[in-house]
């Protein structure tokens, strides 16, 4: 984390100053969040962060959230996700399209028209599906790059892991315990 003051539209938070426990710039983080650092980001310690009416975050119900993966050329993105995974458009933004928000069931993907995106070498998503070995074969069938063959991992799942037409790989599993 750097040294010097982050901004963040017009919020000061001193990372250096809310570390040693004093008052956060941002009224609705607590210092006690504010001070966790890695030998404390996997702690099972309830999240104290607050709203600026102080409700608790930990009363707040989430939604969903959906990756939204940069692609070079938005239609063959769309029409691999729609031929291979059978994700169906559900919204489109812009003329030409820029962007498109993609579903299956519970699954949602967005895509998001970058021209110069370069491909990650870290997976930027993680979907769960019934059948994870079916899933796989129809991979294979329809000549998807597998970045990780279908195994059994020891932190309970059946997963493999492949790679978009731009090199957005995608982790696919299944829990086994």
């Amino acid at each position: 984390m750097p040294a010097g003051p982050i901004n963040l539209d017009g919020l000061r938070l001193s990372s250096a100053i809310s570390r040693q426990g004093a008052q956060s710039s941002f009224p609705f983080i607590s210092t006690t969040n504010a001070q966790r650092g890695p030998e404390t980001e996997t702690s099972n310690e309830p999240c104290r962060a607050r709203t600026r009416g102080n409700k608790p975050v930990a009363t707040i119900r989430f939604g969903r959230i959906a990756p939204c993966l940069e692609v070079q050329e938005i239609q063959a993105a769309y029409r691999f996700y729609s031929n291979v995974l059978d994700l169906h458009k559900v919204f489109a933004n812009g003329t030409p399209v820029g962007s498109m928000a993609l579903k299956k069931d519970d699954a949602e993907l967005h895509i998001s028209l970058m021209r110069d995106h370069r491909a990650s070498t870290t997976n930027v998503a993680h979907m769960f599906v019934d059948d994870v070995a079916a899933l796989y074969a129809v991979c294979q069938s329809a000549g998807v790059l597998i970045i990780k063959s279908l195994a059994h991992k020891d932190y309970g799942q059946d997963a493999f892991v492949f790679a978009d037409l731009d090199g957005n790989r995608i982790d696919v599993g299944r829990r086994t315990s």
